[in-house]
């Protein structure tokens, strides 16, 4: 088992930090520290990171923490980079 992030809106999984802590599956774990915000977009993350390819054009991934950003930027290889999302762009991507 594995701790999870629960929404009180929605009860929906919610990124690290935010909502209430459960135990879920590591897959759920997984799942928590790749979100921004919950299915509602109640519970949301302050810090968005996202990971770009080396041109920009391409988003492939987003974490909720430096680190998860930071390792998964090593991991996809490629000149690929972690980059932290504005408000602006984070509400952007909610709303998509």
């Amino acid at each position: 088992m594995a701790t999870i992030n629960i929404c009180k809106t929605c009860s929906g999984l919610a990124p690290v930090g935010i909502g209430y802590a459960a135990e879920g599956t590591d897959a759920e774990a997984k799942q928590c520290a790749e979100r921004i915000a919950c299915d509602c977009g109640q519970s949301r993350t302050a810090n968005a990171w996202a990971v770009l390819n080396c041109p920009c054009t391409q988003i492939l991934g987003l974490y909720s923490t430096e680190e998860a950003a930071t390792a998964a930027a090593e991991w996809f290889g490629s000149c690929s980079f972690a980059y932290r999302l504005s408000d602006a762009e984070r509400d952007r991507l909610i709303a998509a």
